[in-house]
């Protein structure tokens, strides 16, 4: 007998209109994760801060491989002289003479090796700057990662011979993963 009550008597109106809507499990996981908005600002700003570093890396190790692949259609020792001359260096002092032995080194098949690793490189750092940029997970590990792995050959060659750029590049990219393991870590534990 109680089927046969109001069928409007069933329905109960809910108290709060929000709980009607039905949210997935990454929504509801973002809303966790979420924090105070100052946060996920401050995370977008500096996830794309590196994304753009990294992409600007890209953009330069690139137009190095497209040099190293001009000098594949040109005289490359003609083209280092030119250089030179036009800088108005001495071709007989130190520097001028290291790049003027290098090209006479350098066949064609070490400069195609050296134009291939220059847009592998490049390709790298833009997935990497892509996954920074749109806040994705892969990429900050991978962004750990591959700055970690340069780690002990910065150190390296900072011991061998301390130059201000090699520190500069050296702390650049420490503060890049510690951030980055700071942001990991500070999700992890916001999940519990």
């Amino acid at each position: 007998m109680s089927d046969l009550k109001d069928p409007a008597s069933k329905a109960k109106t809910p108290k709060n209109p929000a709980s009607t809507q039905e949210t997935s499990v990454p929504e509801q996981l973002e809303k966790i994760l979420a924090g105070p908005e100052e946060d996920i600002d401050a995370s977008r700003a500096g996830l794309r801060a590196i994304a753009t570093f990294e992409a600007t890396k890209g953009v330069l190790v690139l137009f190095v491989g497209l040099g190293f692949s001009a000098f594949l259609r040109h005289d490359a020792r003609h083209i280092v002289e030119n250089i030179i001359k036009h800088f108005r260096l001495n071709p007989a002092h130190h520097f001028p003479q290291i790049f003027l032995e290098a090209v006479q080194k350098a066949s064609d098949m070490n400069l195609w090796l050296l134009a291939f690793g220059a847009l592998a490189y490049s390709l790298v750092r833009f997935i990497e700057a892509y996954g920074l940029w749109r806040q994705r997970v892969w990429a900050e590990w991978f962004a750990i990662a591959s700055g970690g792995i340069y780690l002990p050959f910065e150190f390296y060659e900072i011991i061998r011979h301390v130059t201000i750029i090699k520190i500069a590049i050296t702390t650049t990219n420490i503060l890049i993963v510690v951030y980055l393991f700071w942001q990991r870590f500070r999700w992890a534990k916001q999940l519990g």
